[in-house]
């Protein structure tokens, strides 16, 4: 569902860093590495390599993507929302940051909207408030939980997986 640029299994980050910014954390159920990534990149800088560095498999009967996800927020929105209150200066922009969080909560708000959870859809919508980027969007998301059926929406969701490929 949601796009990530970072792959558990084929990142290196040297030992020092986990001992300045936490191991990876367990209250989590899903995300956890996304959580980690967060916090690492918030205070240091990351590269990312357009090279293939390693094989992903995605055949596996265990992956956390092929069940629901049941999750309220994003993973990486406790990272960047504690980092805010630190008040330390993030090694990219604040609103970078917050565009990011916001992007992946309307992922997750859509996502809970098709699977029928409004009540977490609207919950997200809402946090999403505060960023400009995003206005357009989120106006037509409200549009279509107001007043589109589900039943509707997930049609129009398969036609434009069908046309996309």
């Amino acid at each position: 569902m949601l796009y990530s640029p970072v792959w558990s299994s084929a990142v290196m980050i040297p030992r020092y860093i986990f001992k300045k910014v936490g191991l990876f954390s367990v209250a989590l159920t899903r995300g956890e590495d996304l959580h980690m990534w967060a916090k690492i990149a918030l205070r240091y800088r990351v590269a990312l390599s357009p090279e293939d560095g390693a094989i992903y498999h995605l055949s596996s009967d265990n992956r956390a993507c092929n069940s629901l996800i049941e999750a309220e927020d994003v993973a990486i929105a406790s990272a960047i929302e504690e980092f805010m209150k630190t008040g330390d200066v993030p090694v990219s922009s604040w609103s970078m940051a917050q565009e990011c969080l916001a992007y992946r909560r309307l992922q997750l708000a859509k996502y809970h909207f098709l699977t029928n959870n409004k009540k977490l859809a609207y919950k997200l919508l809402h946090k999403t408030n505060e960023i400009r980027l995003y206005r357009k969007k989120r106006i037509i998301l409200k549009f279509v939980f107001l007043f589109i059926p589900i039943p509707f929406v997930n049609i129009i969701v398969a036609i434009k997986r069908c046309v996309i490929k």
